[in-house]
C-alpha cells in the first residue's frame, strides 16, 4: 500500500463527516497512521519512507500535492506518478486497516491543524530525534521506521486511549 492511498482514506472519511481537511492536517494523519499503525501491529501501514523537512516529517509524494496549508479544504483525490503516466491512488480496501484510519481521524477530530502539526514536532518525536541529531543538515533525512515505532510505543504508554 502506498502512502497516498492512506491520505485518500482519510480525505475520504473527512468528506463522509462533512469536516474540512488541509493539506497540513493529511501530512500530521498519514505520520500518525504509520506511526501507530507500527507501534500497535509491529509491520508498516505503507511502504513510502516519511522524510524530516523543515516543515515537518512528511512523505513526499503526499506533500507535493496536498501541500502545507491549514487553510484550504481538500476536495480532491491523490494521484500516483511512476515517471510516465499518473495513476489514481486508491483507497485501503482492508475492513481492518479502514477501521484503524477513521478511528486515527475520528480521535484526532477535535485537535487543530496547528495542534497535530506542533505535536509532530514535539520533543521526543522521530522529527525532533533526526533534526538534533543531524543538527542543520536534517532536511531529506529519512526517518527509520524502528525509531517511529519506539516514539509512537512511547505515546501510547502515555496516553492508552490511542
Amino acid at each position: 500500500m502506498r502512502a497516498a492511498d492512506v491520505a485518500n482514506t482519510l480525505l475520504d472519511w473527512h468528506r463522509n463527516q462533512r469536516l474540512p481537511c488541509s493539506g497540513m492536517r493529511v501530512l500530521a494523519l498519514v505520520y500518525y497512521a504509520q506511526g501507530l499503525y507500527l507501534a500497535n501491529t509491529g509491520s508498516a501501514l505503507f511502504e513510502d519512507g516519511i522524510y524530516a523537512q523543515d516543515t515537518g516529517p512528511l512523505v513526499p509524494e503526499v506533500a507535493r500535492q496536498v501541500g502545507f496549508s491549514r487553510d484550504a479544504d481538500l476536495c480532491f483525490r491523490l494521484t500516483l506518478h511512476d515517471g510516465r503516466w499518473r495513476q489514481a491512488a486508491r483507497r485501503v480496501e482492508d475492513p481492518a486497516q479502514m477501521e484503524f484510519l477513521h478511528t486515527l481521524a475520528s480521535s484526532y477530530q477535535s485537535w487543530t491543524d496547528v495542534q497535530l502539526f506542533n505535536s509532530t514536532h514535539a520533543p521526543g518525536m522521530p522529527w525532533h530525534q533526526v533534526k538534533v541529531f543531524y543538527g542543520k543538515d536534517f532536511e531529506g533525512i529519512l526517518i527509520p521506521r524502528e525509531m517511529l515505532q519506539d516514539a509512537f510505543l512511547q505515546m501510547i504508554a502515555r496516553s492508552p486511549r490511542l
